[in-house]
């Protein structure tokens, strides 16, 4: 009696190597092992697949194609693995950048330490900390993102400059004695934001001889956002003067308008007698001298030698300046025996301060 002899399938296991790349890179040969020998002289051809995909993530490793060269005598088990596509390492840096006080952001910028894969782009935006006062500040990665990269963000800053201003002195001046006026000036580059101001006033070189003096920023400011720059601008200390108007009203009614008053008398006149009128405040006193040591008491002017006798005025108005006038009389001939009265008018202007003061004198016949 027969029987059968059977040859049963040989098992045999395939089992796919897990694979990896990083995104944007081609893919590795995929591979795999068996669990057993193949009996000689069979061979497995074919190659594996993979689920179709070139974003980070795992894609399953298929049999595909893979077989033995006689399948019908191999009971084949597969085993797949994952294909895992790693996100690809990329550095963001944020550029440096700055602005002016008032003025509006840049784009907010950045540079790839290595270039991205044909396509592909960064999305979304940098961001930065919140302030618009003169400072440094954080700019941070925001949104800027792409999945397949894995980004490192290197921060840097966004600088705010002050906002210059150029601010011109105006040229001022004071007579030497008076206090200084209040130092006024213009912006002349560059203007305020809404709601600034300038506070603070100019100052001045110390002196107070006659001369010029360089006008300084002394404590004017806008504060932190601004950088004032002062330009130009002097402060002159000047010695009294006199803008005056001296009328002398002579005999043929000339009028004279000079510091340097003169008048001729007979040769019989020998005094005068002067006759101030001053307003409130307006100190007088007359010298033989022009160093005006040799005071002359009273108003009686005497002993009026032949020629020229020259006298010196000294008016001190009110506001302490000083002026000096002075009076010649040329002593002629013969004195006709006139009276004659001469009225000086003297109006003064010194330093914005407008004071009266008016004289006369009678010319006395000598005896």
């Amino acid at each position: 009696m027969s029987a059968d002899f059977t040859i049963n399938t040989k098992a045999i296991t395939i089992t796919a190597d897990s694979k990896s790349k990083v995104y944007g890179d081609v893919d590795p040969a995929l591979t795999y092992s068996l669990s057993t020998v193949l009996v000689s002289g069979d061979t497995i051809s074919g190659a594996l697949s993979r689920v179709v995909g070139e974003n980070v993530g795992d894609y399953e490793i298929n049999q595909g194609a893979v077989n033995v060269s006689c399948p019908n005598n191999y009971n084949i088990t597969y085993v797949p693995a994952d294909f895992t596509i790693n996100a690809k390492s990329i550095t963001i840096k944020a550029d440096v950048l700055n602005k002016v006080y008032g003025g509006v952001d840049p784009a907010l910028t950045y540079s790839l330490s290595t270039p991205l894969v044909i396509g592909d782009t960064i999305s979304g935006a940098l961001s930065r900390v919140v302030g618009e006062d003169v400072g440094d500040y954080t700019i941070n990665q925001g949104t800027l993102d792409n999945s397949n990269y894995d980004i490192t963000f290197i921060s840097d800053d966004l600088s705010i400059n002050p906002k210059a201003l150029t601010v011109t002195a105006d040229n001022l001046y004071k007579t030497s004695g008076n206090a200084d006026p209040v130092f006024t000036y213009s912006i002349t580059n560059g203007e305020l934001e809404t709601g600034d101001s300038i506070t603070g006033v100019l100052s001045r070189e110390a002196g107070e001889e006659i001369g010029e003096y360089a006008i300084t920023l002394g404590t004017l400011t806008a504060g932190d956002n601004y950088s004032i720059t002062l330009a130009s601008g002097s402060f002159t200390i000047n010695s009294v003067t006199l803008n005056a108007i001296i009328g002398i009203n002579g005999i043929d009614g000339e009028v004279i308008e000079s510091n340097i008053i003169t008048a001729t008398v007979d040769n019989d006149v020998d005094s005068l007698d002067l006759n101030f009128i001053v307003e409130e405040n307006v100190d007088w006193a007359i010298y033989s001298d022009a160093e005006c040591t040799n005071l002359i008491n009273g108003t009686t002017i005497s002993n009026l030698a032949e020629g020229e006798n020259t006298y010196y005025i000294v008016v001190t108005p009110e506001n302490g300046e000083q002026a000096t006038y002075s009076l010649t009389i040329t002593r002629a001939e013969k004195s006709n025996g006139w009276i004659i009265v001469l009225i000086i008018s003297i109006i003064l202007a010194i330093g914005g301060v407008a004071t009266y003061f008016m004289f006369r004198f009678k010319i006395k016949k000598a005896k």
